[in-house]
């Protein structure tokens, strides 16, 4: 059973009561991320997460560290571009200290300067682990190029060492100021607890630290292509003997039925091992370890990708490879085996993910801000049911008429004309 409550101040609370689990599941879903920022500022949506566990009030770093330990939990924090996560999971007897403690760390920062020029290093030495990672790095790239006219999603969410080195405790404070507040907050749990139980511990600690009344926001937008010129580079890297391949096309909002549409064709794409250019580019020929497409949506807005790499001397065969397979999809669609095992796929994943308290408390906290709705994972399950090839194949062959793409390659060498190669 799932309720929801809105508060007088804004702030909304969402539980399912699962009597089958003993486990308790919270999310503390802020509607603030990287698309939030300044130029001068990214990376610091990310950099408050990354502080939000450390000294407040009441506790210490340590403090903080062990009181999570000694509740047996499992905690941790995300930053997208329009949301950061806060969440933990332990079991339902700990239900109130869970939300004492993330209350306490929610309202109580205080930004030690210390603690700030540590955590620099960290975020710092993480930019540096992402920069090795050459699919990551096409990836951002791409992302960057595609969105070139809108830096609230072309910037990397964690930010780049200068920004990163820029914080300080007045800017950290003042974005924690601008956007942890009533309207952007949404409490999401899930667990054997009952709602009325967690709504007490809610107006208990949670409530009279947000005296301020807001509208709630949502994300909940009509979807706007973002449309470019067909482009690509290579970035060079001496140290590599790989061909980094990572293209980004243009997508739809997350509440837009094209949205769910696309990432129906991206499964069958290349969404697991049975999709078809994992089929032939790395089981009928060889050429890749790995090869995957998938989708990102926005609230206005979303991209699809698709990514790979293999050694430079297989790299012009499996871009003419991969352009054979999307001109079939273009001229003949799918089939319904095809469909019926997308199907299967996604519905086993929603009833396994149905079961896990922790999963329940992210998806319905981003169903309440991107679609305005209450998780129903029956109409979930009817929806995929009645989805038909027919639809499917027309939105595909109209999408593939009509997007477009940026192309990064990260290799030692800039040989290979895959703009040319992959041209129509």
């Amino acid at each position: 059973m799932t309720n929801f409550k809105t508060y007088d101040n804004g702030i909304r609370l969402i539980h399912k009561q699962m009597k089958e689990t003993k486990t308790f599941s919270i999310c503390l879903y802020v509607i603030a991320g990287s698309a939030q920022e300044k130029p001068e500022q990214a990376g610091l949506a990310h950099f408050c997460e990354h502080m939000f566990f450390k000294s407040t009030k009441n506790r210490t770093t340590k403090q903080i560290i062990n009181d999570l330990d000694r509740i047996g939990s499992y905690s941790n924090a995300a930053t997208s571009r329009e949301a950061t996560k806060f969440y933990l999971t332990t079991t339902s007897n700990f239900a109130e200290k869970s939300i004492e403690i993330l209350t306490d760390c929610l309202i109580n920062s205080i930004y030690l300067e210390n603690e700030i020029e540590s955590e620099k290093k960290v975020v710092c030495s993480e930019i540096d682990m992402y920069n090795d990672d050459n699919l990551d790095l096409a990836f951002q790239n791409s992302i960057k190029n595609f969105f070139n006219n809108n830096f609230s999603y072309a910037h990397n969410v964690i930010g780049s060492k200068e920004t990163v080195n820029s914080f300080t405790k007045d800017s950290l404070i003042e974005f924690h100021k601008n956007f942890y507040t009533s309207g952007r907050i949404v409490i999401s749990t899930a667990g054997e607890n009952n709602f009325d139980e967690i709504d007490k511990y809610v107006q208990k600690y949670i409530l009279p630290n947000f005296p301020n009344k807001e509208t709630p926001i949502t994300y909940k937008n009509e979807s706007i292509v973002n449309l470019i010129k067909n482009n690509g580079e290579v970035i060079k890297k001496n140290d590599t003997e790989q061909f980094y391949f990572m293209a980004m096309s243009n997508g739809f909002s997350n509440s837009d039925r094209k949205s769910w549409l696309l990432s129906f064709a991206s499964d069958i794409m290349g969404g697991s091992m049975s999709s078809r250019l994992y089929a032939s580019v790395r089981e009928e020929h060889g050429l890749v370890y790995g090869i995957s497409t998938a989708t990102m949506p926005l609230s206005n807005t979303g991209v699809a990708y698709l990514g790979f790499a293999c050694n430079y001397s297989s790299a012009e065969k499996a871009l003419q490879i991969i352009k054979e397979e999307f001109k079939k999809l273009k001229d003949y669609g799918f089939i319904q085996d095809e469909l019926d095992l997308a199907k299967i796929q996604r519905k086993t994943h929603i009833i396994i993910s149905d079961e896990s308290s922790k999963n329940q408390s992210f998806l319905m906290a981003s169903e309440l801000v991107y679609k305005e709705k209450i998780r129903d994972i029956d109409e979930e399950l009817n929806k995929i049911d009645n989805l038909k090839l027919e639809e499917l194949n027309e939105f595909i062959k109209e999408y593939l008429s009509n997007f477009c793409y940026y192309i990064t390659v990260v290799a030692n060498k800039d040989e290979i004309d895959f703009m040319k190669i992959l041209k129509n």
